[in-house]
This record gives structure tokens, C-alpha cells and sequence, in this order.
């Protein structure tokens, strides 16, 4: 299904079992669609050969605003489930996702979400992330961005198999993980539960239980200047070496 209109709303509607051999499995946005909602909606058993296996949007927009919808066992190269791109020179304004569930989605990297140079601001809230897979990072959200919030969120055994990045990997700045439970997930090396690479990044307020790492730390890896950890609950956590 190819989007090339602004101002579009997607509501009650499931896609199921759609491919394609290139990006978007179910949904492509083209570039410069801006302000698309999409809520209550279920995107299951859909796959991209290349990016987005569920949603796929390249380009400036200026609202993608996703509420209330569930993606299951989607997959694609990268962003198994979500993949939004644009250029620092072209970046959306406002990205939102809400309420969502994510449940045994794959890709290689951003086993769920993967935002890459995404927006002046995005955030994740209220939302659940079950047993995605990535086969390289990030086993349910990869973000390459800035002033990114993942808030109330709960990211329950996901997996990163060959890199880093159990739950998430964030590479930018300005970037805070806030009130989130984080329990049960793996990646191979540099962060059972989260790597974070960049300056400025804030994880506070948040619980990371029962993670594991084959190296360089089972919860959490950080890298950059002015790192931020506070109030937050850390426990039985392991890296094997």
C-alpha cells in the first residue's frame, strides 16, 4: 500500500501477510507525505526484503504519529517492524508512538523500530516490546538521532545476537530514557540492555533486571560525555567476560 498523499489517517484496519521486495512491507510512505496517523491498528506477519517490514517512510514529514496499533511478527533487512529515515537536512519535525504493542518482530538491526536521523524530536511512550530479534543491534528500537524519549515503556526478552543492544541502541545526543522496565533481554556484546553512544544522554527513573551480555556489560554500555544514570534500579544483570 503506497501513501503519496498528506493528511491521511489509518484507522480499525489490519494489514496482514503483505511483502514486498523493497521497503514497507504493508505500508510506503513516499517522501514529503507529512502528517499520517495511524491508530488501532494491527500490522501482522508482514515483511520487506529491505527496510520496514510493517511501515516504511524516507524523507522529510512533519507528523508520523502512531497510536494504539499492534505489530506482530513482522520483519525486514532492518526496522522489522518501523523503519523511519531522513537526512539531518531534511528531518521530520515530530514523531510519535503511543500505546503500541511489538511482539516477535526481526530484522537485522532494529529487531522492532529503527529511527535513523529521524526528527527534531520523537518519542516513544506507553508502549511494549516482546521477544523481537535483532540479528545484528538493537533487539527491539535502534535510534541514530537526537533529542529522542523513550518513556513508560517495558522491553521484555528481546535480543540483539550478534552485536550490541539487548532492548535498545542509541547512537546521537540529547537522547533520555526515562520510567522504563527493561528485564530478561541478551545481546552479544556491549549491553545486555542498552547501548548508548553519544553526549548528553540521560536513563533515569528506570528498572533493567535479568539481562546478559557475552561481553562488555550486561546492562548497560555507555559511551560519550555527560552521561546521565539516576534513580534508577539495576539488578541481577550479567556479562560472561
Amino acid at each position: 500500500f503506497t501513501v503519496a498523499v498528506s493528511n491521511v489517517e489509518f484507522k480499525n484496519t489490519r494489514f496482514i501477510n503483505a511483502n514486498t521486495t523493497a521497503n514497507g512491507g504493508a505500508l510506503f510512505l513516499n517522501a514529503g507525505v507529512n502528517h499520517v496517523t495511524i491508530s488501532k491498528c494491527s500490522f501482522e506477519s508482514n515483511h520487506a526484503d529491505s527496510y520496514g517490514g510493517a511501515i516504511y517512510h524516507e524523507g522529510q514529514g512533519n507528523n508520523i504519529m502512531i497510536y494504539d496499533t499492534v505489530f506482530d511478527k513482522n520483519t525486514a533487512a532492518d526496522g522489522g517492524a518501523i523503519q523511519l529515515y531522513a537526512s539531518y537536512s531534511t528531518p521530520y519535525t515530530y514523531i510519535e508512538i503511543s500505546g503500541c504493542n511489538f511482539t516477535n518482530n526481526r530484522g537485522s538491526n532494529g529487531g522492532a523500530i529503527y529511527l535513523t536521523e529521524a526528527a527534531a524530536t520523537s518519542t516513544v511512550t506507553n508502549s511494549r516490546f516482546i521477544s523481537n530479534h535483532a540479528d545484528n543491534a538493537a533487539g527491539a528500537i535502534y535510534c541514530n538521532s537526537n533529542n529522542a524519549k523513550f518513556i513508560n515503556n517495558t522491553f521484555s526478552n528481546n535480543k540483539a545476537t550478534q552485536i550490541s543492544g539487548g532492548a535498545l541502541y542509541i547512537h546521537g545526543n540529547n537522547n533520555i530514557i526515562s520510567y522504563t522496565d527493561i528485564e530478561d533481554c541478551y545481546a552479544y556484546s556491549k549491553g545486555g540492555a542498552i547501548c548508548i553512544d553519544g553526549d548528553d544522554n540521560q536513563i533515569i527513573f528506570s528498572t533493567i533486571n535479568n539481562c546478559q551480555a557475552e561481553s562488555g556489560a550486561g546492562a548497560i554500555y555507555a559511551r560519550g560525555g555527560n552521561f546521565l544514570l539516576d534513580s534508577n534500579n539495576i539488578t541481577n544483570n550479567k556479562a560472561k567476560d
